[in-house]
């Protein structure tokens, strides 16, 4: 069930964020959509209605002028020059121009059809003209006063109240348009004001149920803490269970073994064999001592722990020979520099017996030859690497070489022994002192399994007792 709760809640926290940012995604678009709208009534008002009335208001200028021409013309008491006819044909071209620029514009709905009723009125002007022309050519003045003062004013203003309805109707459009424009302006601000109230409570929620989040992970945390912390005071009472346990027989070896030096033969062989059955239970019991108080610091190296690699490259050799007295196989060793580790000196021996021990299992030969294992140390700037070489059958195919530090991985060859933990220890133990692991392999020529750990300034490190080369005999 609280799985079940946390779920919902996660769910619910994912929700509400994606409706925020659908909030603002939606306020922009329909912000992009308002400012389109107002854009295309803006070019419709610049491109069409505000330039009509202007070529609209110009051409009922020039009936004006064409109606002051005729009267000035029809009023002069001689017959009327040429001069006198000028201002009349230029007056009407005037309004032919203002009317075609007015016709190339853009239309209304039912623009077209209002325009309509223009032409026969600039026909009857037309004919007013010629009238007036025909009367002064004529002599009879007087009726070609008549002429201008009744047919030509009455035909001007009917054409000019013509060309008015035609303004009116731009006029009413770029209102309209207005209108719309600020229509839009307003259902803009509105949507705008309320996506962001929207947003804002959508935030606050996301916020709300945020800070639930964080609490809940934070309590989830603590109990996680109090967990480990719990099965860590376990795993250390029963690591030290473990290390009584262990450590008892071998304090009661250790006790036989000096019993049986001090009272058994002279013999150097049997006094030999003696003092190596010694070294091997105390360097034993420093690795349990090692190991467990690695475990009791929660699996944290030392940062005071300290190996002499020399030392200890030399006794885990010894170790290893020991381990495998039936089974002996021959490790050579190239010269190792006095150079020291930053980790216990337990803790390196039980590393490279668990590589040497692995080494030693897959050169195994079935002809009863003794294999030979190769052992390098390498001092580096900041870390000291041991390879250890077999000439064994190298990796199976199927086996991924990072999986081979993994614990209970093993090869397909079964027959071998082992858990499949030896590698899997010396990884945790290399990146918990702060080191890496690896491995190369070529397919029926063996393996080379290194790993690294920081190297700390040498402190009184004895010079290596291996030689170059040096070639440990087998035991028999």
């Amino acid at each position: 069930m609280k799985l079940r709760s946390d779920l919902t809640h996660i769910r619910g926290l994912a929700f509400a964020f994606v409706l925020v940012g659908l909030a603002f995604v939606a306020s922009t678009l329909y912000a992009q959509y308002a400012a389109l709208a107002i854009d295309a009534e803006v070019a419709a008002m610049r491109g069409n209605a505000l330039p009509s009335i202007e070529h609209l208001e110009a051409a009922r200028t020039a009936l004006r002028h064409l109606e002051v021409a005729s009267d000035s013309f029809a009023e002069s008491e001689d017959t009327p020059s040429a001069a006198l006819r000028d201002p009349i044909a230029r007056a009407r071209r005037e309004l032919d121009v203002e009317l075609m620029a007015y016709l190339a514009l853009p239309e209304f709905a039912g623009e077209r059809a209002t325009y309509g009723d223009v032409p026969p009125l600039l026909r009857t002007i037309d004919a007013s003209i010629d009238r007036i022309g025909a009367m002064t050519a004529a002599g009879d003045m007087p009726g070609a006063r008549r002429a201008a003062d009744l047919e030509m004013r009455a035909a001007v203003e009917r054409t000019d109240a013509a060309v008015r309805h035609l303004v009116e109707l731009n006029g009413t459009a770029a209102n309209r348009g207005a209108a719309h424009i600020l229509a839009l302006r307003t259902g803009s601000m509105r949507l705008a004001f309320a996506l962001d109230i929207a947003c804002l409570v959508l935030a606050l929620g996301a916020a709300w149920l945020s800070v639930r989040a964080v609490r809940r992970y934070t309590r989830l945390l603590k109990a996680h803490s109090d967990l480990v912390e719990s099965r860590a005071g376990e795993l250390e009472v029963f690591a030290e269970r473990v290390a009584h346990d262990l450590l008892s027989p071998l304090a009661a070896l250790s006790y036989c073994l000096t019993a049986v030096k001090r009272g058994g033969s002279a013999d150097p062989n049997v006094q030999h064999a003696l003092a190596r059955g010694a070294a091997c239970v105390k360097r034993s019991t420093r690795m349990v001592h090692a190991i467990f108080e690695f475990a009791r610091s929660g699996a944290r190296a030392s940062s005071a722990a300290h190996a002499e690699v020399a030392d200890v490259v030399e006794e885990a050799i010894e170790e290893s020979r020991a381990a495998n007295a039936e089974h002996p196989f021959e490790i050579c060793v190239d010269p190792v520099p006095p150079c020291a580790v930053a980790c216990a000196p337990g803790v390196l021996t039980s590393m490279l017996s668990n590589v040497l021990q692995n080494a030693a299992k897959f050169s195994a030969r079935e002809d009863g030859t003794s294999p030979s294992i190769a052992v390098r140390v390498t001092e580096r700037p900041e870390h000291v690497r041991f390879e250890v070489e077999d000439h064994g059958p190298g990796l199976s195919p199927e086996l991924d070489p990072d999986e081979v530090f993994e614990p209970y991985v093993r090869g397909s060859d079964l027959s071998r022994p082992g858990l499949g933990l030896g590698l899997a220890t010396v990884k945790r133990f290399a990146v918990a002192h702060g080191g890496r692991v690896g491995i190369r392999s070529v397919p029926a020529e063996g393996c080379v399994v290194w790993f690294e750990l920081p190297k700390v300034p040498a402190v009184g490190a004895s010079a290596s007792m291996l030689s170059a080369r040096a070639v440990a005999p087998p035991l028999h």
